[in-house]
């Protein structure tokens, strides 16, 4: 039997004790935080290149820091962006929607808009 581990029988079932060297060796912490990512991360995830990406960053649209000289960008304030950028684009869609209507309301019933007065 090896000097790391020693088996002692209770109740019929084998349990197993380690010295405490030996957990200390395998329990080592993991210190990466995987819901961070780097510009390449932020390039793949919005499939953009890496000059959008940097635009993205400066200008504050994608919340992020800096460590040393590498941005360090968290995954959720990726998915705010994305959701910020679905609802201004559903509030477009809308307008044109409401502009469209609007001119075929005038069309219509023969109303000149004012801008198009003289």
């Amino acid at each position: 039997m090896s000097t790391a581990s020693k088996m002692i029988f209770k109740n019929n079932t084998i349990s197993s004790i380690r010295k405490k060297d030996d957990d200390s060796q395998s329990k080592k912490k993991d210190y990466t935080a995987p819901n961070i990512v780097e510009i390449d991360g932020l390039c793949n995830m919005l499939n953009i290149g890496k000059n959008t990406a940097y635009n993205l960053l400066t200008s504050g649209e994608i919340d992020s820091f800096k460590v040393g000289s590498v941005w360090k960008i968290p995954v959720s304030s990726i998915n705010d962006y994305i959701e910020r950028k679905c609802r201004e684009t559903k509030l477009v869609k809308m307008y044109s929607l409401v502009n469209k209507n609007r001119d075929m309301f005038y069309e219509r019933h023969g109303y000149i808009p004012i801008s198009s007065k003289n």
